[in-house]
């Protein structure tokens, strides 16, 4: 969700096509979360809203916990250098690199 907000933000300020082609990734990158769910087989729709709600609220180092179907500080998890990479990810494909 951090990485499609984030590419989403900078498709709003970059004019032309470009900025079409960035929309459709911060798409594609919302689906993400979805089927993960679904192919775990929990609940999608409930997950997801869960995880946007608690990013919306700041708490972005939420993410999904497959273990128990649920949402997780992703740091707490063990999962920091996940975290780590797809903030670099997300800086890489802002910034045209």
């Amino acid at each position: 969700m951090l990485m499609a907000c984030a590419v989403q933000s900078d498709a709003a300020k970059t004019p032309g096509k470009e900025s079409v082609a960035m929309e459709a990734f911060a798409r594609a990158l919302q689906t993400l979360p979805t089927t993960i769910a679904d192919n775990a087989g929990y609940d999608s729709a409930q997950l997801v809203s869960e995880l946007r709600a608690a990013h919306s609220q700041g708490f972005n180092t939420m993410g999904l916990n497959m273990d128990v179907g649920k949402i997780g500080c992703m740091k707490e998890l063990g999962n920091h250098r996940i975290f780590c990479c797809k903030e670099a990810s997300s800086v890489i494909c802002c910034r045209g690199s």
